[in-house]
């Protein structure tokens, strides 16, 4: 009896700490993925909430992180004067689907199904109208409705374009688990999500034929899925800031994280003392928890911002051209790349890349801003960003068709991009369509 006693003990021991390990790291990510301004109310969160942690005084400048390198150097961090923030508008999750060049057929009665859907995508990311009424009064089938929606929902973000929240879980579990995990989500979420709610986690797991710190392990996943996946994308005003300086001087570019308000954090030496010296088992427990949070929280702030510079540096080792001002196109980059370089995951690299700013001789940018795609025409790779400037050029005071702008593109670029492409460029670019450019030219003429 004691000893059955004394492997449950140790089984709820083993559990607890699994669930801690999965909170830190989701936490950690999340973390990386913050901007500065969400970093700053979070690290206030914890300052709140911790007595462990406290503010280190800020008397000394940044430890200078060390890279190798003649053309670099990295210097401590600072408060440049009179950084203003800037006030950005994000786009809407049916902006960002109009302007997806997979999402673009050739097809008139697709795209025009396609229109119709992503029109009809509310702020959430949910498809909210009546098929069966738009099958009825366009004329369309059911099936070809469908078989949109389910392109619609491989290409948007993960979620978007269900039609409930039970199918965004769905479609999110899908993108982001293994085949086993994903049919144990798909049964937890169609049949046994009430038992689970009451933690029946071993009945759920004999039903399905496993164990149950899988069957935990996945509900876990799910249970960080969002029910609104296009709230993230819903319109909203907010000030960016950037994180990283870049300067330019002479064959030489520094990069300097900037401190915009992110508190250094350190260890508060007294309570740090009245853990060592307690004999008191709760507050010693306390103390101890309060304590790897912190320690954890140093490193994960830390972690972040090594990995933001790291990825810096690999973006200006290929986009060094544009840094110096010797070239405003953009090389292919793609977060694989930078990812291989700097050995991490690149889902890793999206999350640090994700809302973060820097400021450059030629502004502030998005990081993403030089992550570009590419052609390649066998000897060169020509970058997306050189590609929409020749189309910019052609299209000028010109009503040449986009099949025409494919054609210009192949002679004096040699590489072949789509008609369907240089329509999305077009359009990102606020370039209107051939039609409409002869009567404004044809207006032009008249006046």
């Amino acid at each position: 009896m004691m000893a059955e006693q004394k492997f449950k003990q140790n089984a709820n021991i083993k559990l607890r700490t699994n669930i801690r390990g999965v909170m830190k790291v989701h936490e950690a990510l999340r973390i990386l993925a913050m901007p500065a301004i969400d970093l700053r109310e979070t690290i206030q969160g914890y300052l709140a909430s911790n007595p462990i942690i406290e503010e280190k005084p800020d008397k000394e400048p940044d430890e200078q992180l060390d890279y190798t390198g003649s053309d670099f150097s990295v210097s401590g961090s600072y408060d440049p004067p009179n950084i203003e923030q800037l006030k950005t508008e994000d786009k809407t999750i049916r902006e960002i689907l109009k302007e997806d060049p997979q999402l673009y057929f050739e097809d008139e009665a697709e795209q025009e199904i396609l229109d119709y859907l992503i029109g009809n995508i509310d702020d959430n990311g949910f498809i909210i109208c009546d098929l069966c009424e738009f099958s009825e009064q366009s004329g369309h089938s059911l099936d070809d409705i469908n078989k949109i929606i389910k392109i619609i929902q491989e290409t948007a973000p993960a979620g978007v374009g269900a039609r409930s929240a039970e199918e965004a879980i769905l479609l999110c579990a899908k993108r982001d688990l293994g085949d086993e995990e994903f049919r144990i989500a798909e049964a937890i979420i169609k049949e046994f999500y009430p038992m689970l709610k009451k933690r029946k986690f071993g009945e759920v797991a004999r039903e399905l034929k496993t164990e149950s710190d899988i069957v935990y392990e996945v509900w876990e996943k799910l249970s960080r899925y969002t029910f609104s996946p296009g709230a993230n994308f819903a319109p909203k005003a907010h000030y960016i800031t950037p994180e990283i300086s870049i300067r330019a001087d002479g064959n030489q570019i520094s990069v300097t994280p900037l401190k915009n308000g992110i508190p250094k954090l350190s260890i508060n030496q007294e309570y740090a003392s009245m853990l060592k010296e307690t004999d008191d088992k709760t507050t010693r427990e306390y103390l101890k928890d309060k304590m790897d949070e912190a320690n954890w929280l140093i490193k994960a702030i830390d972690e972040r911002r090594r990995n933001i510079i790291k990825i810096v540096r690999e973006v200006i080792e290929i986009q060094k051209p544009f840094f110096f001002k010797e070239s405003e196109n953009l090389k292919p980059l793609t977060l694989k790349d930078v990812a291989g370089r700097v050995g991490l995951a690149t889902s890793t690299v999206s999350r640090a890349v994700n809302s973060k700013y820097i400021l450059t001789p030629s502004g502030t940018f998005p990081l993403k801003y030089f992550f570009s795609g590419g052609y390649s025409n066998g000897k060169d790779v020509i970058s997306t960003t050189q590609v929409k400037n020749l189309i910019n050029e052609v299209t000028h005071q010109s009503a040449i068709t986009d099949l025409e702008i494919t054609e210009i593109i192949m002679e004096k670029l040699k590489i072949k991009v789509s008609r369907r492409a240089v329509a999305q460029y077009r359009k990102q670019l606020n370039i209107p369509s051939s039609i409409q450019r002869k009567k404004i030219l044809k207006n032009m003429d008249t006046n």
